[in-house]
């Protein structure tokens, strides 16, 4: 009250640091409420659908590589609209293939330790492949007997910014690698057909040496004779060799 328009908090609740003001009694601004978001979030994430918001029913639903829960019917969907449309979606999911089917209840637990993972304070994985693919197990099972004992790749549950990225890395990297593998195997198969065309293709005839064509040329032009002489008729042969013979006597008759 020095005349400048301040008040001195007098009351304890707005004084800042002590056991009884607002922000000790609601964790605001405090680590603690930063533990609740972070708990809370993860609950959403592993009890609702990602991609409509909807609450999960019990059954098959899907996880994407960042560890986020889709129903798998509308993620389905999803993908066949963008591939139809050709437009695009600011999500990790280039195929189904990207996806891990899980068993979804709202009791899912670790299948090492029994814990819950549902109420969203224990940090979890979905293995994403092997015979446990689809199945859940903590962090801290993990950390404490090793990545060895999961027969298949870990998908952390709502993983953060910079875990993201460093997933997103990896998956660019290994599409790239299935992409260049797939168009190798596609010229190797073009080769291999355009080999076999190649090869399906009727000689070329060479052409015959000059004696060889002089010669069945006399021998075509032989046959050609024989074959008009059996359309002659004995008639037309006689008369033929009695005017040959009146030729060669001058016409004298005897």
């Amino acid at each position: 009250m020095g005349g400048d328009g301040g008040v001195i908090a007098v009351n304890r609740k707005y004084m800042r640091g002590t056991s009884t003001s607002l922000e000790a009694k609601t964790g605001r601004g405090s680590a603690s409420h930063k533990v609740k978001s972070t708990v809370e979030e993860r609950k959403e994430c592993m009890t609702t659908c990602k991609l409509t918001g909807v609450q999960l029913k019990e059954g098959e639903v899907k996880c994407d590589p960042l560890g986020r829960f889709y129903d798998s019917s509308a993620v389905v969907e999803e993908l066949l609209r963008l591939r139809q449309t050709g437009e695009t979606r600011d999500w990790p999911i280039a195929s189904l293939s990207d996806l891990t089917t899980v068993s979804w209840s709202p009791t899912m637990s670790c299948y090492l330790t029994g814990s819950s993972v549902m109420t969203g304070s224990i940090p979890c994985y979905v293995v994403g492949s092997g015979p446990q693919s689809g199945s859940c197990i903590t962090v801290q099972a993990v950390k404490e007997m090793g990545e060895e004992i999961v027969e298949g790749k870990l998908i952390k549950v709502m993983a953060d910014e910079e875990e993201s990225k460093v997933i997103m890395d990896k998956l660019e990297e290994e599409r790239r690698v299935k992409r260049e593998k797939k168009e190798k195997k596609k010229k190797k198969k073009r080769e291999k057909d355009g080999g076999a065309e190649e090869e399906r293709k009727p000689k070329k005839i060479k052409a015959a040496p000059a004696q060889a064509q002089a010669a069945k040329k006399d021998a075509t032009k032989g046959m050609s004779a024989n074959v008009a002489s059996m359309f002659h008729s004995s008639e037309d042969s006689k008369k033929q060799n009695a005017n040959e013979l009146f030729a060669q006597t001058g016409g004298r008759r005897f």
